[in-house]
């Protein structure tokens, strides 16, 4: 088979010297973003763990507070869950519990503490 005057050998070899490049650029440029650009621009990582185990996050049931609780929770953080509406704090208390399977620790007035 040739193809303009290259072998098959030629195109094949060429086709997997391009996918070995394409492999090595999508491996090295988020390295790149991660560890150069990103805190070029966005400043250095933030250890928030160093700050403490326990978070408090107030309008928990729902929308970001539910995403930051949510999050927190798999990364190991004690919460302290707080809300205006009881019902909604305690489905998003078992939810999260069940989730990262923390224990109910303790309920104040209208927020629950996860340990």
């Amino acid at each position: 088979m040739v193809l303009n005057n290259i072998t098959a050998f030629q195109f094949f070899s060429s086709v997997a010297l391009g996918l070995l490049c394409f492999k090595i650029v999508n491996k090295f440029l988020p390295w790149v973003y991660v560890n150069i650009i990103g805190p070029y621009f966005l400043g250095p990582k933030l250890n928030i763990r160093s700050m403490g185990g326990w978070a408090v996050i107030t309008g928990s049931t729902d929308g970001i507070g539910r995403a930051y609780a949510k999050a927190l929770a798999k990364r190991g953080f004690s919460l302290v869950l707080i809300s205006r509406s009881l019902s909604k704090l305690e489905d998003v208390a078992k939810e999260i519990g069940v989730m990262t399977l923390a224990r109910l620790a303790k309920e104040v007035r209208s927020c629950y503490i996860l340990p």
